[in-house]
């Protein structure tokens, strides 16, 4: 789902829709707070995404997710049939997969910023993988 994160864009490619996020959201932590809280407490995942000039809310619930998508007073809506396990399977996976890189997705040059963002994403990481096994 994710590309590899590279210079604060990544790409999150969805069905067949792909959304180039920026840095101006956290796309990590975000991805990863929602869905422990999905895991939790059995609610739907949504995040909100900055695309500079165009912004996406992704909701994903069952087996449906939900994008809307927004660029000035223009609203677009995409649904797209995935299975819903399988989609917070992969957030996990690929936010590994690519974990050094999403280390440094804010680009901060402040070793110790970087030290506790690893080890905040690790943590996230290791609850969401914990609280997934009941899901697949």
């Amino acid at each position: 789902m994710f590309s590899k994160p590279k210079a604060g864009w990544v790409d999150i490619n969805i069905g067949h829709y792909i959304i180039s996020a920026s840095y101006l959201t956290d796309i990590p932590m975000d991805f990863l707070n929602s869905l422990i809280n999905s895991l939790e407490n059995n609610l739907p995942f949504s995040v909100f995404i900055d695309e500079e000039e165009i912004e996406d809310v992704l909701c994903a619930y069952y087996d449906e997710i939900f994008i809307i998508i927004m660029s000035g007073n223009n609203v677009e809506y995409k649904k797209i049939d995935m299975d819903f396990n399988a989609f917070r399977a992969e957030i996990v996976k690929d936010i590994e997969k690519y974990l050094n890189d999403w280390i440094d997705w804010n680009m901060n040059d402040d070793s110790q910023i970087l030290k506790s963002r690893e080890i905040e994403l690790r943590n996230k990481l290791s609850i969401a993988k914990e609280k997934l096994k009941k899901y697949i």
